[in-house]
């Protein structure tokens, strides 16, 4: 069949002709007359053709083109010839018999300028606005930092009875010229006080509320129970209970208490209730310095238990990096499997007053490098910032400075966190044989909290009708028990300090075994010269669980035993800790357990110190304890400052 336009044959059935584009009229003879060849096709114009063809109307000879002025031409009639022809794109000086007149160039000349200016038009204009919302945010930035600072001045005010840690008499600082006039030449850069600090209007206004009770003549106090604090009528644990307080809620206290059965409880008024009563006292610490919740220090993680070496000695690079005017950090030596033992510096290391602080001596006590990590981070962070009893860290710590070991055992933290992937060798045999050991004593039974947990049976031989199991301890739960180093050796019963005469162990164990010689352990070694590598005025080791405080060792000398005393009940004003006060009415011990590091510090070298144990339920703890154990403690360090 042939084109009726064209006069093309067309050999498939497309309702198009491929050479005119035209809609195919059939006919089985060929026209009288060829039509010229516009050669207008889909595959010249890059087009498709109409979904949808126009009526078919005949044929008729478009009219001639005008010359015009600008040398294009254009069309009489804007009417196409043929409506069911596709449109071309190019433009041709030739005479077009029969096809559709395509658009001119001009017209499409026009429309591409006048596309390109708009698009120019569009950036330059979101480009300016984008100019001036930096330059407005860089203003906001600043106003927010100076703010801010006033804010901050404002919280170290509140720690005081008049509130005034800076002079805040003179006016508010005027904007930078740099941060309200940007220079042409060079934009200002934001400051990083802006980045850093963020207003928290609830902890504002918490904090005028602190500032309005303690000119008034209270203390702060903060709720710290495991479940639930009861406000009674009278002292005691009677039933006469009032109401019961939630974690974290904020008691007013005048001074007043009564003491029932060795234990304080103190008059107190609930800040939000209002609600007076008594409360047991060992829940409720006092609280000075009270932070913004917004004003973030994250590098040590607290979200999970598993602190592990590897994280620890990834955060005392960051830290020592992000706070290098108050941090250092170097290594001490190597544990039996390679593991490097660090210490920080928290202050001037040619301060004239030092305090040693050690942790994760055990394995299974992990918590205490988490948490000794986490002190360390909240005080060069708010070291400009946080004030204690009216005086500002930076102030309390003025000649003055922490050395701090935060893993003292990273093989014991590494075994009972990863079981025997964290060793090799010979100290894999180590490990397997004191399970030989051990499992006969290992019982599970319910402990002080009424919780079931697995327990070490060996000194106390516990009665076996209390026994909740016949079989022996899994090998893995029994290794997540673990608190001795590589080589099963008790490293806080290693220490020459009556270690002839300690009670232990006499074989490899997972606690308890005082290893083969005093200070045979290469943890020990480096603990014991780190003890002596500067004068110290005390030491502080944290140990788990009990939430209790020693001070005590058989021996000690008058002064030592005084001031030690003295650490226990100053700490517990503070945590709540009750200090572990020895028995004079008590048999001597038939079976006393010398060898640990308290009592190297207070026999070998006769300096004070106290072993802190946080935390309440069974080791290795979980880390929904670790919010009340930061909150007891938080302001420990702040408060030894004052001492000295």
């Amino acid at each position: 069949m042939y084109c009726i336009f064209c006069g093309k044959q067309i050999n498939d059935k497309s309702r198009f002709c491929k050479y005119c584009g035209a809609c195919v009229i059939e006919t089985e003879e060929k026209p009288p007359q060829e039509m010229p060849s516009t050669n207008i096709s889909p595959e010249n114009t890059g087009s498709a053709p109409y979904s949808k063809p126009d009526p078919i109307v005949p044929a008729r000879t478009p009219e001639p083109p005008i010359q015009m002025d600008n040398g294009h031409r254009e069309s009489q009639k804007s009417k196409p010839e043929r409506p069911g022809q596709i449109p071309s794109s190019k433009s041709s000086s030739n005479d077009r018999k029969g096809g559709f007149p395509i658009i001119p160039v001009a017209i499409i000349s026009t429309l591409v300028i006048l596309a390109i200016i708009g698009v120019v038009v569009f950036l330059f204009l979101f480009k300016g606005s984008s100019h001036k919302e930096e330059a407005s945010n860089e203003k906001t930035a600043t106003s927010e930092s100076i703010a801010q600072s006033q804010l901050s001045s404002g919280e170290k005010e509140n720690a005081k009875a008049s509130l005034q840690a800076e002079d805040t008499s003179e006016a508010a600082p005027e904007m930078p010229a740099e941060a309200s006039e940007p220079s042409s030449d060079a934009p200002a850069e934001p400051t990083e006080e802006a980045d850093e600090e963020v207003s928290d209007p609830e902890t504002d206004a918490l904090i005028e509320k602190f500032n309005q009770y303690r000119n008034e003549g209270y203390e702060v106090l903060q709720a710290v129970p495991f479940e639930s604090l009861p406000i009674r009528s009278s002292p005691g644990d009677g039933d006469d209970i009032l109401t019961e307080l939630g974690y974290g809620a904020y008691l007013l206290w005048d001074g007043r208490k009564e003491t029932v059965n060795k234990i304080d409880y103190y008059f107190v008024k609930d800040m939000e209730s209002g609600q007076e009563g008594y409360v047991n006292s060992h829940y409720t610490p006092r609280l000075w310095y009270l932070y913004s919740s917004q004003d973030s220090f994250d590098i040590v993680d607290v979200s999970k238990a598993d602190y592990s070496y590897e994280e620890m000695c990834a955060d005392i690079e960051e830290l020592c990096n992000e706070y290098s005017d108050i941090l250092s950090s170097s290594i001490l030596g190597q544990s039996l499997c390679g593991r490097n033992i660090p210490l920080i510096i928290l202050g001037d290391p040619k301060a004239s007053h030092k305090f040693m602080i050690q942790a994760g001596i055990h394995g299974r006590e992990y918590m205490t490098s988490q948490f000794v990590m986490k002190m360390t981070e909240y005080y060069a962070h708010f070291y400009q910032k946080g004030d204690y009893r009216g005086n500002s860290y930076e102030e309390l710590m003025q000649d003055k400075a922490f050395y701090i070991i935060p893993m003292i055992n990273p093989d014991g933290v590494s075994i009972s966190q990863k079981g025997e992937s964290a060793v090799t060798g010979e100290y894999l045999e180590c490990l397997r044989n004191a399970y030989e050991n051990d499992k006969n004593d290992i019982v599970f039974i319910k402990d002080i909290n009424d919780e079931l947990a697995w327990y070490d049976n060996f000194k106390h031989k516990i009665s076996p009708k209390l026994f909740q199991n016949t079989d022996f301890i899994p090998y893995n739960d029994y290794l997540k028990m673990w608190k001795a180093n590589a080589a099963a050796v008790d490293l806080n019963r290693n220490f020459d300090t009556g270690w002839q005469t300690s009670w232990g162990k006499g074989s490899l164990a997972l606690g308890s075994y005082r290893g083969p010689a005093p200070e045979s352990e290469p943890e020990t070694q480096i603990i014991r010269d780190a003890a002596v590598m500067e004068d110290f005025d005390c030491y502080i080791s944290y140990h788990a669980r009990g939430q209790l405080i020693y001070y005590h060792s058989e021996g000690a000398s008058g002064k030592v035993a005084e001031k030690s005393k003295y650490l226990a009940d100053y700490f517990y004003d503070i945590n709540r800790y009750k200090p572990s006060d020895p028995d004079p009415n008590a048999p001597p011990d038939e079976d006393p357990e010398y060898g640990s590091f308290g009592d190297y510090a207070h026999l070998n070298l006769d300096k004070p110190g106290i072993t802190i144990e946080i935390g309440k339920y069974t080791c290795p703890l979980r880390i929904s304890e670790f919010k009340a154990i930061w909150d007891r403690n938080r302001e420990t360090w702040a408060a030894l400052c004052t001492l000295f």
